[in-house]
């Protein structure tokens, strides 16, 4: 276990004694403490950061900041984004095809190449070129899919995939992939036990989000209801496993409640699979997916109030660029 993340426990066992400490000493005739306004993120149960402020909460969109102990400056290990769907907020994936996207084999295509931007890069990037929902309303992006090259400015994606780009109200235009270990069998992805994201149309007045179970070792038929999802987008993630030994590492996960709230997670903290799929459900996620983590765990976001931050990749020099973001909009 690393240092940091000893002392970050360390931290919590403190403040607990502390707390029972303050529960002793409080004279029996003391006036009770005036109840401070509730926290839109407190979440319903205790989770591995034990801290968690209010960053941003109104339009759909509450943004928490989570950490060890509560101090001046706040120590980022986590933001979580909680969606709220039926007040009107938006989520999309977002990417952008490296020409040609269209194959002989389309659409069971292994190999489509995608442009790679870091959060920021995407984040003013679809200000100029997503324009549905209004990018008026963009909130923040956070990174998605699992991707094959990590050094090169396009890549393919490891897992399935589609993008329909509905940047007009009549222009659909589905851009499906296959996913680079459905043909590459030796890729890491293939035996890892699988999770579809899917995400309904945000032209919608109230948008629906799910996840579902996706086969392991997926076939063409498989790929139908990732595909028929033709007002939509979708990607194919890992199940967050519990009992499995598992090194520690940034993470990206996505909860949700269907059809009513999406939670991204994205930390800086190194998490456990485990830690991070308690933190989603402490919160009321009913059911999680691994998205890509490590040094692509990244996300970025901008206020209406003018308040900006985010975490960036944990490469400083040359920070990893991915293929894709989850786009979260503000209801209007």
């Amino acid at each position: 276990m690393s240092i940091r993340k000893k002392a970050g426990r360390l931290q919590v066992i403190i403040a607990a004694v502390l707390l029972a400490v303050g529960a002793l000493v409080l004279p029996a005739s003391a006036e009770p403490v005036v109840a401070q306004q509730e926290n839109p993120c407190t979440p319903n149960q205790s989770n591995f950061l034990p801290s968690w402020q209010t960053v941003y909460d109104d339009r759909g969109v509450t943004l928490c900041l989570g950490s060890f102990a509560p101090t001046e400056p706040l120590p980022v290990e986590a933001y979580l984004q909680i969606i709220d769907l039926e007040a009107g907020a938006k989520l999309r994936l977002v990417k952008e095809c490296a020409e040609p996207c269209i194959s002989d084999d389309h659409p069971y295509n292994t190999e489509v190449q995608f442009n790679k931007r870091t959060a920021q890069g995407w984040f003013d990037w679809i200000g100029g070129n997503v324009s549905i929902p209004s990018p008026n309303s963009l909130f923040s992006v956070a990174n998605a899919s699992f991707l094959v090259d990590t050094s090169a400015d396009t890549t393919a994606l490891s897992l399935p995939h589609i993008h329909n780009i509905i940047n007009e109200p009549t222009q659909i235009a589905a851009l499906p992939t296959a996913g680079w270990a459905f043909k590459h069998n030796d890729d890491y992805a293939w035996d890892a036990l699988k999770r579809a994201l899917m995400i309904g149309d945000a032209r919608a007045t109230s948008q629906d989000v799910w996840i579902e179970e996706f086969a392991t070792h997926y076939t063409e038929s498989d790929l139908i209801p990732i595909y028929s999802n033709s007002r939509g987008d979708a990607t194919v993630g890992f199940q967050p496993l519990y009992g499995v030994v598992d090194p520690e590492a940034r993470r990206t996960f996505v909860g949700v409640v269907p059809g009513s709230k999406v939670f991204i997670l994205s930390t800086r903290a190194q998490l456990t699979l485990e830690e991070a799929n308690g933190i989603v459900q402490s919160f009321g996620s009913s059911m999680a997916i691994q998205l890509d983590g490590g040094a692509s765990t990244q996300m970025q976001f901008e206020t209406p109030d003018g308040q900006s931050g985010g975490i960036e990749s944990s490469i400083p020099v040359f920070p990893r660029e991915v293929p894709d973001v989850l786009a979260v909009y503000l209801a209007p």
